[in-house]
């Protein structure tokens, strides 16, 4: 925390280059509740709806 008071920047920013967001740790949150023999089936659904978002705002 002392590196982070000195340069007036939270730790999320030091960590990963930008600040904490709350919606990826529910992201993450979501994804830890699959079955691990399921997660390819959720990210192809993930890659649907992003075709199908990407699509409706064209």
């Amino acid at each position: 925390m002392g590196i982070s008071k000195a340069l007036e920047v939270s730790l999320d920013y030091i960590m990963y280059g930008s600040e904490y967001r709350k919606y990826e740790e529910e992201i993450v949150s979501t994804l830890k509740r699959f079955n691990p023999n399921t997660l390819k089936r959720v990210e192809r659904l993930l890659d649907v709806l992003y075709e199908i978002t990407v699509k409706g705002n064209n």
